[in-house]
């Protein structure tokens, strides 16, 4: 999975100064006095060269009295790499401050950008945008009602319906702002990232990017990843506090920290926080120190806890689940009736077929408790204990059996058992309520 990277690349301003040394030449000059103030118009193939910059338009209106030039027809303002195209212009030559409330489009290099309107402060090197800007270069596009651009502090602001394009990514916020010195860009607002070819779209609403390093999405971050397109509820998705994408080279891997929900149509989990090396397709699961609350998941009828898990994806499916300290596995299918298959170890290893759970392993201090069923019908319970086990299932329920390593049990007929199911359970013996449910990830998606 490729995470968004962008380190936006736009024009770099030169200093245009109109000193006491420039010259401006045309087909036709005509002075002019209005009131106070003298004016003189040069028309036709109009030139201004001042140093290293040269402007040429159609025509150019100079206040004498205040030093402003109006400048207007197919002005194209040229300094090195750079060229400026507008149709209308004003420049200020005691503030060194130029403005067009006409379309704008700036060239430099690679780079090209275009605006309703646009100013520029020589002075402070400061370069601002309005309505429909649009930039673009080889690495992306991007699209916003406004840009400001700091040329001495190499920084640029985004407001506005912001969209910005690469190869790989779509990003949509309300503002976004970088840092081509450090390399950091900073999204706010109801900040969207589609990964095109990874099927998968981050939301939230802040989003700091470091160059190659790392990405940090915050407030209500939501991760979806598409496994059907035609059925979002096939997706997996991720609800975190905070989500921290790091990568290199080689790898990829996501930590995501505190009140951790992950919901996928295969398995739900609760978790403080969960680690995702996307390259090896293998997700950790950790509850928080120094409580009790464990790392809780449901697989079908069944809740399955404890400090630690780990999950094993292939193509997208479970392939295994370990459950590491303090594990315990609760079917829950008869809970109206209290009767619950429980298994408690110090490791469990869950084995998928078919998106199903088929075998189970069950390693130290094995302790379990769970129903037997001679066909189709309950007859009785239970308890056993072993060093480690191994349960077969087929059908979603209980095969077979085996125990190892001095294994001890008592069974139970059912007539004994009944109306006194809820004194059978496993110490520790815990449902939880608060598995993740579809509608709270797609509520988080159209706030």
């Amino acid at each position: 999975m490729n995470f968004f990277k962008t380190q936006l690349i736009l024009i770099f301003l030169y200093v245009i100064s109109f000193s006491q040394n420039f010259s401006i030449v045309g087909d036709s000059l005509i002075g002019k006095v209005v009131g106070e103030e003298k004016f003189r118009e040069i028309i036709g193939n109009v030139k201004i060269v001042s140093e290293n910059t040269t402007i040429t338009c159609e025509k150019a209106v100079q206040n004498l009295t205040t030093q402003d030039l109006s400048l207007s027809g197919n002005i194209i303002l040229t300094n090195d790499t750079l060229q400026a195209f507008a149709e209308n212009a004003m420049y200020n030559k005691e503030k060194d401050f130029a403005f067009s409330d006409d379309k704008v489009k700036i060239i430099q290099n690679e780079d090209r950008i275009s605006a309703n309107s646009g100013n520029f402060d020589f002075i402070k090197r400061i370069a601002e945008f309005k309505g429909n800007v649009f930039v673009e270069n080889p690495q992306l596009k991007l699209n916003s009602d406004f840009l400001r651009y700091f040329d001495f502090e190499k920084k640029v602001q985004n407001y506005g319906n912001v969209i910005v394009q690469d190869s790989v990514n779509i990003l949509y916020c309300d503002s976004l702002f970088t840092d081509r010195i450090k390399s950091i860009n900073e999204a706010f607002g109801k900040v969207k990232i589609h990964i095109k070819n990874e099927k998968a779209t981050l939301f939230g609403g802040f989003f700091r990017d470091s160059a190659a390093v790392f990405s940090e999405f915050e407030i209500q971050p939501l991760l979806i990843q598409e496994n059907n397109e035609n059925e979002k509820i096939d997706s997996l998705f991720l609800l975190a506090d905070k989500i921290i994408i790091e990568r290199d080279s080689i790898n990829q891997k996501m930590f995501s920290q505190r009140n951790v929900k992950l919901y996928n149509k295969q398995f739900q989990l609760v978790a403080d926080s969960i680690y995702f090396d996307i390259t090896n397709d293998k997700i950790q699961a950790f509850k928080p120190k120094n409580e009790l609350l464990p790392v809780v998941i449901w697989s079908e009828e069944n809740q399955i806890s404890g400090d630690s898990v780990n999950i094993y994806l292939k193509e997208d499916k479970i392939d295994r689940i370990e459950i590491i300290k303090n594990a315990m596995m609760i079917e829950t299918k008869d809970s109206v009736k209290h009767r619950f298959n429980q298994i408690s170890g110090n490791k469990i290893e869950l084995y998928f077929a078919d998106e199903k759970i088929s075998k189970t392993k069950i390693y130290d201090n094995v302790l379990a408790i769970y129903y037997t069923i001679e066909e189709d019908e309950i007859t009785g319970l239970m308890k056993a204990s072993s060093k480690n086990a191994e349960i077969v299932f087929e059908e979603n329920a209980v095969k077979k059996v085996k125990l190892f390593g001095s294994p001890e049990s008592e069974f139970h007929p059912i007539k004994l058992v009944e109306t006194k199911e809820n004194e059978f359970i496993l110490p520790y013996f815990q449902l939880f309520n608060n598995k993740p449910k579809i509608q709270e990830f797609l509520i988080r998606i159209t706030q």
